[in-house]
């Protein structure tokens, strides 16, 4: 099924997040969450068992003391996803796959942002276990991008598909950490 936020023509809402949105079984993604025209910003977590879209007229944010943790397992981003001063946008996976019921190993997050773009604006945005495919990665205003990489997982940009362009218009790092 589907899950859609959206508003009516000419009106904006703004959904804040303050606890957990999204629970499926693990290693199972077979539902949509569609964010159409809204903003969606605060502290907690978007995720697990289902693709999340983030669509042109979108936008999610971690603003100042926000710590936004995204673990869907898939997303696609065509709008704008950002950290602004002091906040914290995470992307991290919690799909596992099993097999036999003996072993398991985590699954990456897989972000489309091929027509998107992830903004950290003075803020820190945190690519852990996840993959980035496409788009734009801008950092302003002392903002920063991290690639963690944890367990079994990785963490890595992936230009192959679709190109990716990282524009630092202010002092900026793009730091790569393996634990």
């Amino acid at each position: 099924g589907t899950l859609i936020l959206d508003t009516e023509a000419g009106s904006t809402r703004t959904a804040f997040v303050t606890g957990s949105v999204g629970t499926a079984e693990q290693g199972v993604i077979d539902e949509t969450f569609r964010n159409v025209d809204n903003t969606i910003t605060g502290t907690g977590k978007i995720g697990t068992g289902f693709v999340l879209e983030n669509t042109s007229g979108g936008l999610i944010e971690a603003r100042d003391g926000d710590n936004l943790r995204i673990t869907t397992g898939r997303m696609d981003n065509d709008g704008i996803m950002r950290a602004l001063s002091g906040g914290n946008l995470t992307f991290d996976s919690e799909q596992f796959a099993f097999f036999g019921g003996l072993f398991g190993f985590l699954l990456p997050t897989f972000i489309d942002n091929q027509d998107g773009t992830i903004v950290a604006d003075g803020g820190q945005v945190n690519f852990t276990n996840s993959t980035v495919s496409g788009g734009l990665l801008q950092a302003t205003n002392g903002g920063f991008f991290t690639m963690f990489s944890s367990g079994n997982g990785f963490a890595r940009l992936d230009g192959g598909t679709a190109p990716i362009t990282i524009q630092a218009v202010s002092y900026t790092h793009l730091r790569a950490h393996e634990t």
